[in-house]
């Protein structure tokens, strides 16, 4: 992993950076030094002039995360990928008629940061829509079927976030729905 090491001293640590950055190169098959001016630089082009700038430590440390973030994504995007290539092997006698998938969701929970962003809100809003559906899907649904084929089943009392989704969700009164009228009126100040 790219960590904190040689990102978080006050004076910046390059030559602690430049050892785990080494590793990370290696790993992918690139130029260390170049991994080290995308993290701690930014170039731009003016009138022909080429203009380098040093990042703070906090943008170099942003910088790391990001690309951690989008190696983490790149590859677990492949891993399912060649999952769902293998259960679609060509050779099989089914893979004709029937195309066999397979689709993984993390929702293990809330993160709660000491302070959340709108983004983090759309994803616990997100988990939240999940959650409802399975609740409807694996509770309702089956207590219905179950009444339908005659089958005795107890009631299993859980607990609705129905009220919840409504509060966010809902047109034209719903938190998001006045987010979204609210910033398209001109001059807003949030």
């Amino acid at each position: 992993s790219i960590d904190d090491e040689g990102f978080t001293q006050q004076n910046f640590d390059e030559e602690k950076a430049k050892k785990n950055l080494s590793i990370i190169a290696n790993m992918f098959g690139v130029n260390s030094d170049l991994i080290m001016e995308c993290l701690t630089t930014m170039t731009t082009l003016t009138r022909n002039e080429r203009v380098i700038r040093k990042f703070s430590l906090q943008s170099s440390q942003d910088a790391r995360d990001a690309l951690s973030k989008h190696l983490y994504a790149r590859l677990f995007s492949w891993l399912i990928g060649k999952i769902n290539e293998t259960l679609n092997n060509p050779y099989s006698s089914q893979s004709y008629h029937h195309v066999v998938e397979i689709g993984l969701l993390d929702i293990y929970g809330f993160e709660h940061f000491e302070l959340n962003s709108f983004e983090q809100l759309c994803i616990n809003l997100a988990n939240e829509q999940i959650q409802f559906f399975f609740n409807q899907h694996i509770f309702r649904m089956e207590m219905t079927e179950y009444e339908h084929e005659g089958i005795i089943a107890e009631r299993l009392a859980f607990t609705d976030n129905q009220t919840l989704l409504e509060l966010f969700m809902a047109k034209p009164l719903g938190i998001l729905s006045l987010l979204d009228d609210e910033s398209r009126l001109p001059k807003v100040k949030i």
